[in-house]
């Protein structure tokens, strides 16, 4: 009998708790615009895409270069290549500041966090600490997003990986 009241009220508890977190309340307008400006999040974007410049570059090289008849780029290929990459770069950036971008991000807050935790998030960007790990944040993620692909790219490198994938094609190789 004990057990029963016991097991009754353990399922009470998980319901009222799973509850609780199914029906938290969703984010609001003003909740989502103060986590954004604490966020600094135009600031952290702008810093991306400067960041983005030397794979527009790339991108611009390698489009000028497949209707190129030269080998080399020429001086004026070159010029042409350098304002393509900084349109491509000022079209990204006008993109990432329109209203349809910003009501995206909102959007996206708004379907991952509840009220309560950008509350809590923009309590935390409040405080000098919050301030300073939001900063570094984003050079953190890519400085592992750099790791990862430099120890992918040793990985593939690797002598035994290129047998196992020659195997792997292998019967393709095979007419």
């Amino acid at each position: 009998m004990a057990y029963s009241k016991i097991l009754k009220s353990a399922l009470f508890s998980l319901c009222f708790i799973g509850s609780s977190t199914i029906y938290a309340a969703p984010a609001t307008e003003a909740t989502i615009n103060k986590f954004l400006q604490l966020s600094e999040l135009n600031t952290i974007l702008d810093k991306s895409l400067n960041e983005l410049q030397p794979y527009f570059d790339d991108q611009a090289e390698q489009m000028i270069q497949s209707i190129s008849p030269n080998e080399k780029l020429d001086v004026n290929e070159v010029s042409i290549a350098l304002k393509l990459s900084q349109k491509m770069l000022d079209m990204t950036r006008k993109t990432v500041a329109s209203p349809k971008a910003t009501d995206a991000i909102k959007q996206v807050v708004k379907e991952v966090y509840t009220e309560e935790e950008i509350k809590a998030y923009n309590t935390f960007l409040s405080t000098p600490e919050g301030k300073s790990i939001n900063r570094k944040s984003t050079d953190t993620m890519l400085k592992i997003q750099t790791a990862i692909e430099r120890i992918a790219q040793e990985t593939m490198q690797n002598s035994d990986y290129e047998k196992e994938i020659l195997k792997i094609i292998e019967p393709l190789t095979k007419h």
